[in-house]
């Protein structure tokens, strides 16, 4: 039994759901999986007194907070400093804390890359609204003014993937393999967003149908390629039968092609290099995190067909990316090396607080 106290708090109307990462069934939302294996990894190295544990999507709002906490906060693709930063030992955050946009994809001028450009600057504007509001709300709390000072980045890491023996690449079935949600969310947000949402579309929608569109017209010129596309719905919503059947589609694949989320980020990613996929990807965050990942970059999917020939007619790279997508998640994303980062991050923090005599 954990020494932590472990607590998701997706509802702030609802009491907090205790939970308990040492025991593998006991799993309240799905990205428990993920996180209870780092948190593992981080209380067997823990050597001070025991700590509480958030999970949440709410940066403006958490239960108790205090230096014996730290809130992990999901799925934040606003980029926000959450209010409650000053008042925690850490927060750490599994999507990037900055905004990025790949400046270099608007030239040649580019349809898809300007609808990006407008969602990344819509980004900023939300974003600079959500820090005025924090630092008020921080404020009449009786906060700390929010910091990043405390904000510690970790991996997205896997949504729901099966654990798998790993499927040498020879051996795969799939040449080339695309699975996952084209557009889904028009529920959430405002009527007015909701509304824009609707009729002109989202980055993520997009750059997912110019994908498949390129994509399936590849198949179509290469007959001998096995290639397949698998389209869903909200990932949130699949089942456990849907999951298993995702995580056995992408080990029997070669190369996972890989287009953005609503954000640059997605679990996908992560996805694919625990499994040993080849990644094909558009632009990363330009962070230490993705600095020196093993994936193959496309500027536009226009370049999919292209890129797709030349890995197929390299067998000897297609081995090299196999083993260094292996070695990426082992030595970087797994729960092993996200946990000892992160207890070396969480102990100097805790060493700055004792000084500072926060």
């Amino acid at each position: 039994m954990s020494a932590f106290s472990y607590f998701v708090c997706f509802e702030r109307e609802a009491p907090p759901v205790a939970w308990d990462p040492w025991k593998p069934a006991d799993r309240p939302t799905p990205e428990c999986e993920y996180v209870g294996g780092i948190m593992r990894i981080f209380e067997r190295g823990w050597n001070g007194d025991p700590l509480r544990v958030y999970l949440t999507k709410d940066p403006q709002w958490v239960p108790a907070p205090g230096m014996d906490a730290i809130v992990v906060l999901l799925s934040d693709e606003w980029f926000r400093d959450p209010a409650y930063s000053g008042e925690v030992l850490a927060v750490v955050r599994n999507t990037t804390a900055r905004p990025y946009f790949p400046w270099k994809t608007l030239l040649p001028p580019d349809r898809l890359a300007v609808v990006a450009l407008a969602n990344f600057l819509r980004v900023l504007t939300e974003r600079e609204m959500h820090r005025r509001r924090y630092r008020r709300v921080a404020n009449a709390c009786g906060w700390k003014r929010p910091t990043r000072r405390r904000i510690i980045e970790i991996p997205l890491g896997y949504f729901r993937q099966p654990e798998m023996d790993i499927v040498p690449i020879v051996e795969r079935n799939t040449d080339v393999y695309f699975g996952g949600s084209v557009a889904h969310g028009l529920q959430r947000g405002g009527w007015l967003r909701r509304s824009a949402k609707r009729v002109l579309g989202s980055p993520k929608e997009h750059h997912r149908r110019e994908m498949l569109r390129q994509l399936e017209g590849f198949a179509k010129t290469h007959p001998d390629v096995r290639v397949k596309v698998t389209v869903s719905g909200d990932p949130g919503r699949l089942t456990s039968v849907d999951a298993l059947s995702y995580g056995e589609d992408m080990m029997a694949s070669r190369i996972a092609v890989v287009p953005r989320g609503t954000a640059l980020e997605s679990y996908r990613l992560f996805e694919a290099w625990r499994y040993g996929c080849v990644v094909v990807c558009e632009a990363l965050p330009r962070t230490r995190l993705y600095a020196d990942s093993p994936r193959v970059t496309v500027r536009a999917w226009r370049e999919l067909p292209g890129v797709l020939r030349s890995l197929l007619s390299d067998e000897e790279r297609q081995h090299e990316l196999h083993r260094a997508s292996l070695r990426w998640w082992e030595e970087v994303c797994s729960e092993e090396a996200v946990g000892r980062s992160l207890l070396c991050r969480v102990r100097h923090l805790a060493e700055d607080a004792t000084r500072s005599g926060a």
